[in-house]
């Protein structure tokens, strides 16, 4: 990688970052607003999909995961549950095997 390069990189990632400053008084419009509650919801279905349209072969660790993630989704109705208990599941199913 040139020196150019990650010059331009790092300076890119600054003002990404200052502009998180910069603007961090200013409103967002109610309908970007309202889309960026379903972030959360999105990203879990994207790692949803990206665990059972595995490589062909079976994730058990993953399959393991997702369906105690499901549960505690369906018994609190709360993300940030359901994805701590899916990573849980998924770092000690990874030790173990």
């Amino acid at each position: 990688m040139t020196t150019a390069a990650m010059i331009v990189m790092a300076v890119a990632l600054f003002a990404v970052r200052l502009s998180g400053f910069v603007l961090s008084g200013v409103g967002l419009p109610p309908p970007i607003e309202r889309s960026l509650r379903f972030t959360p919801i999105a990203v879990l279905a994207a790692v949803t999909v990206a665990i059972i349209s595995g490589a062909g072969r079976p994730d058990t660790i993953g399959f393991t995961a997702l369906a105690a993630g499901s549960i505690a989704a369906w018994l609190t109705r709360k993300v940030w549950i359901c994805l701590a208990v899916g990573m849980l599941v998924a770092v000690v199913g990874s030790a173990i095997m």
